[in-house]
């Protein structure tokens, strides 16, 4: 995970945000794979280690649950930044705001995996 959000960070300093090309294209492939990676192997590692927690005191209860929905807000920041990345190619605007949404989206699952 902290792999694949280094290179989207190194992806965004190298991105080309007036037109469509490389840059865009890459940036998108690192977001798809980030994605890809968390759904098929992180994931289900979390959810049988939260699933072990559950019931366990309420206090880990609530904190889970808190989890819980700061992951759901993490999935939905990234569907963001790839419909934003869709208007990127020519307009500056959407590439600073995906920027911006990736940056947020790399510090909150930092501080989760710290």
């Amino acid at each position: 995970m902290r792999q694949f959000l280094a290179s989207i960070a190194e992806a965004l300093g190298a991105a080309q945000w007036a037109e469509p090309g490389p840059a865009v294209a890459r940036l998108r492939q690192l977001v798809e794979s980030l994605q890809s990676f968390d759904m098929t192997s992180h994931r289900p590692k979390g959810i049988a280690l939260m699933e072990a927690l559950r019931g366990r005191s309420p206090d880990a209860d609530r904190l889970l649950t808190v989890l819980e929905q700061e992951r759901e807000c993490d999935d939905a920041l990234l569907v963001q930044a790839l419909g934003l990345l869709d208007a990127a190619g020519g307009n500056e605007s959407a590439g600073v705001d995906c920027a911006e949404i990736l940056a947020q989206h790399r510090e909150r699952v930092l501080r989760h995996l710290d």
